[in-house]
């Protein structure tokens, strides 16, 4: 049966607008997820021109085309709305980045593109379906957007117009990634009215939020995300904005009143509402809210008190000075929060320990306590701008004096000690060998006393300055002589000088100064490294893949090595064969605490830490405190805290002052003596057992010319 027929012309109008209307709305069916670059060329979701009609049409299609042309009319309308609204939100921000998300869901969102993209042409676009892999895909996309060559001096402004629902799974996946920055500012339009608290429910603190919630016909509520004294993410209505047609809106400051179910924007003074709030406007003055800073006991930098009650309050220290100071320029109070395992914090595979794992698990707000940066720290929180940079040192046990038993022999070295006797043994017979020539060949018998013996003692008793017996008047022998005199004035001289100096001034065995002399220490057995466990000095060594931290932490012995804490490791040094690695400053307290003379802190330093306070990744309150830790270093009030920290704690110890010469610097003396008693001994008895043996059955003694036989005769010698 064929269809009824209305004739040719009749649907010719109507179909066009038709086709035309259903083209617009299809453009925004795009694949999920496409993302656009940010380049000035037209949006290529702009909606082609409406044609005119060319005819009137049958009494059937004027109704279609009446509505047609209504529907046309409102979608315009709604694009210039948004379009208008949009630039009314961000007409206070300064930012030069613009990234619009939107799920194609509003009215006349495609020539509101088309117009946002005309007034911030730099715009990159993100456009999500329903697809829960399709937000994830997006979450990936605006983060790398976001995070990619970050500076906090960049402002970058999200524009963001989906429904209510999509809306609130944006910004509930967004807080879960972490998707929080002090440079970025989230503005939001929603054409449900009551929907904003629902759809921003998953606000987390960094997330600075303007939004513009529809009301009814073109007024829409203005509110401003803020935190709470008690540190809850809240909206604050800040204005209205009332769209009147035809390229013309109105607003102002102040709320709307709402009227049996609709709302009457009334007019504000003051000027227009504040729709970007900066950071460091809405945290400078942070009106007693109270934070959490987690600590550790930590002396010099934080000691911790406990009250009757069980709260932990702090006493004094470093940091405790620091954190007193901005609280009172911030206007903020803190209570304090322990980190259970007492460590300072390590990131480990699925997990993060210590004071750095209860800040990025968002169990507080900050740690204050003498925390180095690191890049793997900084992987899981943020960190303010360094308040102190100092090298890390060995602190070892004080070097102990050597032994002065033979202190006498310690200016010259063992070769020179050798050199010395073989030489005044050679003079003997240098000396001897002359004579013998000259009886020899020039004439015999006028130097028959210079016998080997005596001209060996007299060489002898030259070089310990005890004159010379000898006057001799030959010629060769007198040259000798003199080079002689003068190479003992040298030698004694320097002998004299040095030994003075030595029985002075005690000497010590080497100390550690680097971490070679800790590796050949620790390799000989005689000293292990030790390092608190959780630290960025543990990190160092740990971490290290080659060269001499490698090679420390290859001979570190972890059951032996870790301390619990600084001072821990400060008393391992005392009562063990330790070297604890640890910063400067810490350090050099802790000596002084215990004696600094039971101490020895190496002078050259390695691996510089700088500290800085812990806070949560995107907090704001990091960036207003940056700018304040800088001016407190500058002051040098950090350097004063710390010298007055060194001076409570140092001990004066009474050093006996004694130059006077002892027992103890002369037992070389008394050693030489008691050896040349046990020599003639020997010989004594030498004697005595060739006599018994029957050897020297010739003559017996010799005195004065006279030699007495052991048959008991007597003759001239």
């Amino acid at each position: 049966m064929p269809r009824p027929h209305a004739g040719p012309a009749a649907p010719t109008l109507p179909c066009c607008l038709l086709f035309l209307l259903v083209v617009q709305h299809a453009q925004l069916m795009l694949p999920a997820c496409a993302q656009f670059p940010a380049t000035g060329a037209a949006h290529p979701f702009t909606p082609p021109p409406l044609a005119a009609p060319q005819q009137a049409g049958t009494a059937y299609a004027t109704p279609l085309n009446a509505t047609l042309k209504t529907r046309v009319a409102a979608a315009e309308e709604a694009e210039e709305r948004l379009a208008a609204l949009f630039q009314h939100l961000v007409s206070q921000s300064n930012a030069t980045e613009y990234y619009l998300l939107y799920d194609a869901s509003l009215p006349g969102l495609a020539g509101t593109i088309t117009a946002i993209r005309g007034r911030w042409r730099g715009m990159t676009l993100f456009r999500c379906s329903s697809s829960s892999s399709s937000l994830e895909w997006w979450l990936t996309g605006i983060h790398g957007a976001l995070t990619k060559g970050y500076d906090p001096a960049t402002h970058r402004n999200v524009l963001v117009a989906c429904t209510a629902s999509r809306t609130a799974e944006i910004f509930h996946k967004a807080s879960q990634a972490g998707l929080v920055s002090p440079s970025v500012h989230w503005y939001v339009a929603l054409e449900e009215e009551g929907a904003a608290v629902g759809a921003l429910a998953s606000l987390r603190e960094g997330m600075q939020v303007t939004v513009a919630e529809r009301a009814n016909g073109g007024l829409y509520h203005l509110l401003a995300s803020y935190v709470d004294t008690s540190g809850e993410i809240a909206l604050e209505e800040v204005g209205w904005w009332l769209w009147l047609g035809g390229g013309r809106a109105i607003g102002g400051r102040g709320k709307t009143e709402r009227r049996g179910g609709d709302s009457e924007a009334r007019e504000s003074a003051g000027g227009p509402p504040i729709l970007t709030r900066y950071v460091k406007d809405q945290y400078r003055d942070m009106r007693g809210r109270q934070l959490r800073s987690c600590v550790v006991e930590n002396s010099p930098y934080f000691r911790i008190k406990t009250s009757a009650d069980g709260s932990l309050y702090p006493g004094e220290g470093i940091d405790v000075n620091l954190l007193n100071i901005l609280a009172a320029k911030m206007n903020f109070t803190y209570r304090l929060v322990e980190a259970t395992d007492g460590q300072w914090g390590e990131v480990l595979p699925g997990a993060v320990t210590g004071m750095i794992g209860v800040v990025a698990r968002r169990e507080a707000d900050m740690a204050v306590n003498e925390i180095t940066i690191t890049g793997k720290r900084e992987t899981v929180v943020d960190f303010s701008m360094p308040y102190y940079v100092e090298g890390t040192v060995l602190m070892s046990p004080a070097p102990e004096e050597k032994n002065r038993a033979f202190a006498a022999f310690s200016p010259f070295s063992g070769l020179v000690w050798g050199m010395v006797t073989a030489v005044t043994l050679a003079m003997g017979f240098v000396l001897a060998a002359v004579v013998w020539v000259r009886e020899q060949y020039v004439g015999r018998g006028r130097m028959a006393r210079l016998t080997l013996n005596t001209l060996s003692f007299t060489v002898f008793r030259s070089l310990v300055v005890q004159g010379n017996l000898l006057f001799p008047k030959e010629t060769p022998l007198r040259i000798i002589f003199l080079f002689w005199y003068m190479f003992c004035f040298i030698i004694y001289a320097l002998y004299s000088g040095t030994l003075t100096a030595v029985l002075a001034l005690p000497t010590f065995t080497k100390p550690i100064e680097t971490l070679t002399d800790l590796l050949v220490a620790a390799r000989q057995g005689r000293l292990h490294p030790a390092v608190v466990k959780g630290t960025s000095n543990a990190f160092l060594l740990k971490e290290a893949e080659d060269g001499i931290y490698k090679d420390v932490w290859d001979v570190f012995e972890p059951a032996l090595g870790y301390a619990k804490n600084y001072d821990a490791g400060a008393d391992k040094v005392m009562t063990g064969p330790f070297v604890f690695i640890n910063a400067r400053l810490g350090s050099e307290v802790r000596a002084a605490a215990r004696g600094i003379q039971k101490f020895y802190i190496s002078r050259d330093s390695f691996y510089p830490q700088s500290y800085g306070i812990a806070f949560q990744s995107g907090s704001p309150i990091r960036v207003v405190i940056s700018p304040m830790l800088t001016s407190i270093t500058a002051s040098g009030l950090v350097g004063k805290w710390m010298r007055d920290e060194v001076r409570k704690v140092t001990k004066s110890v009474e050093v006996e002052k004694n130059y006077a010469i002892t027992l103890v610097h002369l037992q070389a003396a008394f050693f030489i003596l008691l050896f040349g008693f046990l020599i003639a001994a020997s010989a004594l008895l030498l004697e005595k057992a060739s006599h018994r043996c029957g050897f020297n059955k010739g003559e017996v003694r010799v005195t004065e010319g006279v030699t007495v036989h052991q048959n008991g005769h007597v003759s001239a010698s």
